[in-house]
């Protein structure tokens, strides 16, 4: 076990072949790294507590491609900050205090509102609760703007006839936008049910109000080429966020969420918590993909890729200077802004008259040209479907002609099989191989001029 000043050169050391290594610290005993064949680097503390010897974490060092001017990971910290750390964990222990052990939890008010039943089921973190959804933000939202009326009504008095006018309300103003309401108000209940706050849920057995069909629509390459234009005219952040939406076929949430420490070098890691199923995966980035990346502004301390700026908040509540900026939102009124650029796009090479006014177009002309040149029925998320599909197209990849299963680990779709449990393969040659050529279709298609291959790995 050698021992060594822990800074930068002594935590950059090359990994083992195989296993792991573990360097110790000269100036504070009980200190050490580990570095892992995998390359992984982890600071922890050595000590006995209570006459038995335990190891715990202290935090890990950054990816090797990480300076020391780009934002961290809430669990990466550089040799010295993981030192100071050290210093007070060893502290704790030598009193024995173990610094894993979770503190006493203090008495709990029991949630009787909605809202606060609500609040606590998305503080939990079990299979049961909210604390893990990865829709967790959105369903907040929900909480707090369409059943806003129940914040403060006590859970017990809110009745079935009470559920189906929330959600017949909402069904009249987004059909799809009822469903998910009130799948998510019966999880609530159900939570409160089991933790006996309530006899009963009034949302069971309550029928979706909306007649749902799984869609199949796929964009043409015009028409791609169309929404590539569109977003080229948006600019930052949904401009560039829906061309790595067309390059990547990753989920809307997935990229609008990106932070720079997942970006490795030409691949951009998804990490588990991040991904549906809870399984990340990589994704190679073409060229097209790093260099709309490496031009992305970085907006004061925010690790976000996309963000608008703006600090998080929940709405009624004073924005904390201290909060993070959030990720963007705002995604209905970003489409029509979309919807509509298209379709301006189109009527001006047209030459529609009804752009020609000073003043423009007035709302009847608005609607009339998002009818006449807009494209029709679609979604951000059929932009991954119409990926996937021209992937496996002949005529559009020719020769570079994606498989079904590569296909399939793109997009980071579930296997069924047994299969699945003794092929480990990854597949990454093959999923940078295909969204490598893709990438190429997509600069024929659009006209763009062709990246230096080497700059973009650079």
């Amino acid at each position: 076990m050698p021992k060594v000043t822990l800074n930068d050169k002594a935590a950059r050391r090359p990994a083992p072949e195989s296993g792991q290594v573990e360097v110790w610290d000269k100036l504070l005993p009980g200190f050490g790294l580990r570095i892992a064949a995998g390359g992984s680097r982890t600071y922890f503390v050595f000590k006995r507590v209570n006459k038995k010897l335990i190891r715990r974490t202290v935090g890990k060092h950054p990816a090797l491609h990480v300076t020391r001017d780009d934002p961290l990971a809430p669990d990466e910290c550089w040799p010295e900050q993981a030192r100071k750390k050290a210093q007070g964990m060893l502290a704790d222990m030598a009193r024995g205090v173990d610094p894993a052990a979770p503190p006493k939890p203090a008495a709990a008010k029991t949630p009787k509102t909605f809202g606060e039943v609500a609040d606590a089921y998305f503080k939990d973190p079990s299979k049961r609760g909210g604390g893990g959804l990865r829709s967790r933000g959105e369903l907040e939202r929900k909480v707090r703007v369409d059943l806003a009326a129940w914040k403060d009504r006590p859970i017990a008095e809110i009745t079935r006839a009470d559920v189906r006018a929330v959600i017949n309300a909402k069904h009249a103003v987004s059909p799809v936008s009822a469903n998910r309401l009130l799948a998510l108000v019966r999880r609530v209940f159900r939570w409160a049910v089991r933790d006996e706050l309530i006899p009963a849920n009034p949302a069971m057995d309550i029928d979706p109000p909306a007649q749902e069909e799984e869609r199949d629509r796929v964009l043409s390459l015009s028409e791609l080429a169309r929404v590539w234009a569109g977003a080229e005219a948006m600019g930052y952040p949904y401009g560039p966020l829906i061309k790595l939406l067309i390059l990547t076929a990753q989920r809307r949430t997935e990229v609008a969420e990106l932070v720079r420490s997942e970006i490795e070098g030409t691949a951009w890691r998804l990490p588990d918590s991040r991904a549906k199923r809870g399984k990340g995966h990589l994704i190679p980035l073409s060229p097209r993909a790093v260099a709309i990346i490496k031009e992305l502004p970085k907006l004061g301390d925010s690790p976000l890729l996309f963000t608008t700026g703006k600090r998080a908040a929940k709405k009624g509540e004073k924005v904390d200077p201290k909060a993070p900026p959030a990720p963007v939102s705002g995604w209905s009124r970003m489409k029509d802004r979309l919807d509509w650029i298209i379709a301006e796009q189109a009527a001006q090479a047209a030459d529609d008259p009804a752009l020609k006014s000073e003043s423009g177009p007035t709302k009847e002309e608005r609607a009339e040209i998002l009818t006449k040149y807009g494209l029709p029925d679609w979604t951000l998320h059929d932009l991954r479907r119409s990926v996937a599909t021209h992937l496996r197209d002949a005529d559009v990849m020719g020769a570079a002609r994606a498989d079904r299963l590569t296909v399939s680990k793109i997009l980071n779709h579930a296997e069924g099989g047994m299969t699945r449990l003794y092929d480990r393969y990854s597949s990454d040659p093959e999923k940078r191989k295909a969204l490598e050529a893709w990438a190429l279709v997509i600069e024929r298609l659009c006209g763009l001029n062709v990246i230096d291959l080497s700059k973009a790995k650079a």
